[in-house]
């Protein structure tokens, strides 16, 4: 049966307790690292044999700075990122339809920057935090079926691990949401299928910066499409990100090789400087852009099981909240479990994190979706309507870009996920109950 032994550090958890997380994804690693700092003894069950990542950059808010920090790598994770100046919206065809100052502003109203970086640099960080946190990681871990009433799983080899507590960090792809739900429960086709082209730095440079201003995010909206491009310093590479409606019957499950050709018909009427970028490109990978059912719940009532990330969250992108959401959800599991005293406490404190979580994660889903809809519009009316507001109203309730809404600015980036999580669990005095229930033993 696979075990570890860790040793709790003082001044953290009265009980440290041992926990299996399944997935070495940002929130499975996230949550090791923290739990590891509160005491915790934590096992994480990876399936890939190595650290692999599909596409190339994502966004890093402040809200998931600000986790970053908490967890003590902010200044490691800097070393790898751009800051965007701008975000500069545009039609398809190339007017600029609004711009948004990004640095410095988000970093001087909410304390943490806005950030931009290879995925692999910040999964890579996030592993090596959580192994010198004492975590230990075991790839090439496929887990075959779980048991939740006795929290313990099952791996293809025939392997068995038993914990206090598993969680479930496995991705929209997950074993761990269908073992929770009773039955498969495979992601669906959001009807779009995204291409991610990466354009080596050296080749985009001559036509600097009369094609593109490098430090901005660049977005253009289209008829039932939309492309984000920009660079990533670290990685030498200008990251494009272009959502195209999905062939009838066409899935492309996982990535796959993408005709440029095909891309760049699709794109013949789009901005001039947009296709000399995708002119620059040399090779893409497409893939469908999934989907996940809302849960009613993301614990197992023997309060020995949990989800976390997108195995309980999956986001669509139009926010670039989907790796935020994620560090949300760990953190604030791994900031409530660094004050549980006894286990007899698991059931109502994975309770209090689903109050904290679920609301918050179903909001920003829909505005993700929202946000689909609102830049993938058609040319018509529509379309002009949300073109004039951007031109000629202020930011507020509504604005076409959610970034800009002040409300909504404040609701989204100054999220501090470790406090409200710790004053959750001053306000329910589960410190000072005492549960009825025996303690489970450790299998």
């Amino acid at each position: 049966m696979g075990n570890a032994t860790q040793s709790s550090k003082p001044g953290t958890s009265s009980h440290g307790l041992h926990i299996v997380i399944v997935g070495a994804g940002l929130s499975g690693l996230a949550a090791a690292i923290g739990l590891r700092r509160s005491g915790h003894t934590v096992i994480v069950l990876e399936q890939t044999a190595e650290l692999r990542e599909v596409g190339a950059g994502i966004q890093l808010p402040a809200n998931s700075s600000r986790i970053l920090d908490q967890l003590g790598i902010l200044e490691k994770v800097k070393k790898f990122t751009v800051q965007p100046r701008d975000l500069v919206i545009r039609s398809y065809k190339g007017e600029e339809l609004y711009r948004q100052n990004l640095c410095p502003a988000i970093q001087e109203r909410f304390q943490y920057p806005h950030q931009l970086i290879h995925r692999a640099d910040i999964r890579r960080l996030l592993f090596d935090e959580a192994r010198s946190q004492g975590a230990s990681i075991r790839l090439g871990a496929a887990v075959r079926t779980i048991n939740l009433s006795a929290s313990q799983l099952e791996l293809v080899t025939g392997e068995l691990y038993a914990a206090d507590l598993i969680i479930g960090a496995d991705g929209e792809h997950s074993i761990c949401r269908e073992s929770l739900l009773g039955h498969s429960d495979p992601p669906l086709s959001s009807g779009d299928v995204v291409y991610r082209l990466a354009i080596p730095a050296y080749r985009v440079a001559p036509h600097l910066p009369a094609l593109i201003d490098p430090p901005c995010v660049h977005a253009w909206y289209g008829p039932n499409s939309h492309a984000v491009c920009y660079q990533l310093l670290k990685n030498g590479i200008f990251n494009i990100v272009l959502t195209l409606p999905e062939s009838e019957g066409a899935a492309t499950i996982g990535p796959r090789p993408a005709d440029l050709d095909t891309i760049r018909s699709q794109c013949k009427e789009w901005d001039p400087k947009f296709q000399q970028l995708l002119n620059l490109a040399e090779s893409s990978l497409k893939w469908t852009l999934l989907q996940t059912k809302e849960m009613e719940s993301w614990t197992h009532h023997s309060g020995r099981f949990v989800l976390i990330g997108d195995s309980a969250h999956a986001t669509l992108p139009y926010l670039a909240q989907g790796a935020a959401l994620a560090l949300e959800s760990a953190h604030t599991l791994s900031t409530l479990l660094q004050n549980i005293s006894e286990p007899t406490q698991l059931p109502a404190l994975l309770d209090l994190y689903t109050q904290l979580r679920i609301p918050r994660a179903r909001r920003t889903r829909q505005r993700s979706k929202d946000m689909h809809d609102i830049c993938q519009l058609v040319d018509g009316p529509a379309q002009r309507e949300r073109d004039r507001v951007f031109r000629e109203e202020e930011p507020g309730e509504g604005f076409p870009n959610p970034w800009a809404d002040p409300g909504f600015q404040e609701w989204m980036w100054a999220y501090d996920a470790e406090a409200v999580a710790q004053r959750a669990w001053e306000e329910s005095n589960l410190e000072q109950r005492e549960s009825k229930e025996p303690r489970n033993p450790k299998l």
